[in-house]
């Protein structure tokens, strides 16, 4: 997502380089596979009085945490005015011109702008929903895991199994001989695309990353989010975000300290309901898993119909929040300001 279809970004000594435009941009690709900043072009940036860095989607596989740091300090290197948006919400102000703006919230908020709140009481058919797309390990190795615990078949599920293990990202989890076999076995076993008993249809992709047409989100009380990655730094994607949106109840499998940082947001976790604590700082990722699991083993024997009657009303105010904008009165804010502000200071000059 662009900074610019929420920050207004109009002024000609402006320069703004969105995420995707840096690694075209901004770094040097050389025949031996070593990587080199292109500086003739941070020379081109001297003749704007402002120049934006938004890396604020999601990009890892690159030099994680180094990536944003090497890119301010750079450009203060080049003595430019600058601005870098990071995706770490833990990196928000560490420097003086580094800011954190949730990107993918704001995008999830334009494309589910259009959801009912109908459906936000009435029974369920499934306690638990899991969809996966993209394969990535830590996607394999949590459904393996799954797959072994006496609730599973409770679970309304849908995962791809037309993953190579070989083709996973350089930032992947590495994954044991034995969920590597069983994988194996699993994938020569399903369709490419296998969805939960009789629900293929209902329940497949439509096409859209922000699709909520489905069972996974109408049909099931509480939905398993697998993030992107499961990397130490929170990055939240709009995965997390539909079923909130969605005023359901849910856990995340993603980066340790996720569902903190969504409280510290102000979203209604449940955790009366769900002991989300019992995982969510866990930094190991294969003992976050198992946590995780332990804690989704004693929701699975709750009473969902009552439950889910009786929490209707925080439900609803959780979906309310995210389409208000209540999830971020902070740091889009603080963009706009430092923006704005630079852009004046650039019109009396």
């Amino acid at each position: 997502m662009d900074l610019s279809n929420i920050v207004p970004i109009n002024e000609p000594d402006v320069i703004y380089i969105n995420h995707s435009n840096i690694y075209d941009t901004y770094w040097i690709h050389c025949p031996n596979g070593d990587v080199s900043i292109n500086h003739n072009l941070l020379e081109s940036f001297r003749q704007y009085r402002l120049v934006i860095f938004d890396l604020g989607s999601e990009h890892f596989g690159d030099p994680r945490d180094e990536l944003i740091l090497n890119v301010y300090d750079t450009l203060a290197m080049h003595k430019l005015n600058f601005l870098v948006i990071t995706h770490l919400p833990e990196q928000h102000n560490i420097r003086p011109n580094l800011k954190y703006c949730p990107n993918e919230y704001h995008i999830s908020r334009e494309f589910l702008s259009g959801i009912g709140k109908k459906d936000l009481f009435g029974n369920r058919k499934f306690p638990l929903s899991c969809l996966n797309n993209s394969s990535w390990p830590h996607r394999i190795y949590n459904y393996v895991k799954l797959r072994q615990q006496q609730w599973f078949d409770q679970i309304l599920w849908s995962i791809n199994f037309n993953f190579d293990i070989k083709s996973a990202r350089p930032d992947s989890i590495e994954l044991d001989d034995n969920t590597v076999q069983s994988w194996s076995d699993l994938s020569s076993r399903f369709k490419s695309n296998y969805i939960r008993g009789n629900l293929q249809k209902e329940a497949g992709n439509s096409g859209s990353a922000w699709a909520v047409d489905n069972p996974g989100y109408q049909d099931s009380y509480a939905n398993l989010i697998t993030e992107t990655v499961v990397l130490p730094g929170v990055y939240i994607s709009e995965k997390t975000w539909k079923p909130i949106a969605n005023g359901m109840w849910f856990f995340v499998l993603g980066c340790p300290g996720t569902v903190a940082h969504l409280r510290s947001l102000g979203v209604d976790t449940f955790d009366d309901l769900i002991d989300h604590d019992a995982y969510d700082q866990e930094v190991n990722f294969y003992k976050r898993v198992d946590r995780l699991h332990t804690v989704i083993e004693k929701y699975t024997k709750l009473d969902h119909k009552k439950l889910w009657r009786e929490t209707v009303d925080r439900r609803r105010v959780n979906q309310e929040k995210f389409l208000n904008g209540d999830f971020d009165k902070k740091y889009l804010n603080e963009v706009k300001k430092i923006v704005i502000n630079k852009c004046k200071l650039i019109n009396h000059r």
